[in-house]
């Protein structure tokens, strides 16, 4: 078991001895959390195989300073994450600047849009996404959505993803609300990420829902942050095409 679970239930059972163990054998020990984690060890495996060393720079980083190689590690070993090198980076401070960003780089998309967000709210901001969306899969981009269930639950209605659907989105929910309580209801996909044809992400703490963008302001003005990440050889490449076409 996962050391701060362990923990957790270990200071549950000393503190409420008659509670603790009884709630213990039922949840942490259910044939639902074994199946899951058993799927999860199995999902971690093929993304750790998907993510390629190759260009890793964590042996260059090393000798100019250790702490941050350090930590380069631990990402790389925790979450199957590599470390890159040649890829520019730039800071959004508002959110209107970068959603608009984002809906500027989406209707150049050529390949895929894979995006994951944590919530989706079906209003304006999300309609402005929606009309790129349609466009692009009418070109033949294909296009995913992924959401998380408890973080868009008072945002959409339930036949959200089958109306992306319908529209040539393909949509998931993760982990959907289920009527009986189990250990995994917990379990959310706080991740805010839009990747556009393998070479442009944005990412950042802004999820797709008007309250972020300064649309409408139920606890007042938003601000939060977000980037953008672009390999630095795909800009060279866009820049040489450009110079082309010119």
């Amino acid at each position: 078991m996962n050391p701060s679970f362990k923990l957790t239930w270990i200071i549950a059972v000393l503190i409420f001895p008659i509670w603790g163990a009884p709630l213990y054998l039922i949840f942490a020990k259910s044939k639902q959390s074994y199946r899951i984690g058993k799927r999860f060890k199995s999902y971690r495996l093929m993304m750790r195989n998907a993510m390629s060393s190759e260009g890793d720079s964590i042996h260059e980083i090393e000798s100019e300073d250790p702490e941050i190689a350090r930590q380069m590690k631990y990402i790389k070993k925790t979450a199957y994450a590599p470390v890159y090198k040649n890829t520019s980076a730039k800071y959004f401070s508002s959110g209107e600047e970068y959603f608009n960003a984002v809906v500027r780089e989406l209707t150049r998309a050529e390949k895929f849009i894979f995006m994951e967000y944590h919530a989706i709210e079906d209003k304006e901001s999300w309609h402005r996404i929606q009309k790129v969306l349609m466009e692009r899969v009418q070109a033949g981009v294909e296009v995913r959505v992924f959401y998380d269930d408890m973080g868009s639950i008072f945002f959409i209605d339930r036949d959200f993803s089958e109306k992306m659907e319908k529209l040539g989105i393909k949509c998931r929910v993760f982990n959907p609300v289920a009527p009986a309580f189990n250990m995994f209801l917990n379990n959310r996909d706080h991740r805010k990420i839009t990747v556009i044809d393998g070479k442009i992400a944005y990412t950042g703490g802004y999820n797709l829902a008007n309250e972020y963008f300064n649309v409408t302001h139920p606890y007042g003005i938003w601000k939060d942050t977000g980037i953008r990440l672009e390999a630095v050889s795909y800009t060279h490449l866009r820049a040489h095409e450009t110079l082309s076409d010119l």
